[in-house]
């Protein structure tokens, strides 16, 4: 992880199997809902940053982002939802989970 970002949820590692295989890099996320405004930027901030320098990225964790409608791509236009969906969009993410995990929401993101 990047210094200055040991305060968040956020726990991420290279794989690698083997000297010929591409590195992946793992990064779990836990973003509770009503975080700070400025904990949020960061959150997303060093997802940036850990995408990168790096190949291959699985991103997981709970973002609770209940308002994301992922058949569509469609999305409330605030901040909070924008920048996660820049990030999804600018590295090429897709969203495996689909199912609700959380309610009627998809809360839980791979």
């Amino acid at each position: 992880m990047p210094s200055g970002y040991d305060d968040l949820d956020i726990v991420a590692f290279d794989l690698r199997v083997g000297s010929d295989t591409l590195t992946l890099r793992l990064a779990a996320v836990y973003r509770p809902p009503g975080m700070a405004f400025c904990d949020n930027d960061r959150s997303f901030s060093v997802l940036n940053d850990l995408a990168d320098d790096c190949v291959r990225l699985c991103v997981l964790g709970d973002f609770n982002l209940p308002h994301i409608n992922w058949d569509l791509f469609v999305s409330p236009s605030n901040h909070v939802y924008c920048t996660a969906t820049d990030i999804i969009c600018n590295y090429s993410l897709t969203q495996v989970v689909n199912e609700s995990t959380g309610g009627n929401y998809i809360l839980d993101l791979i």
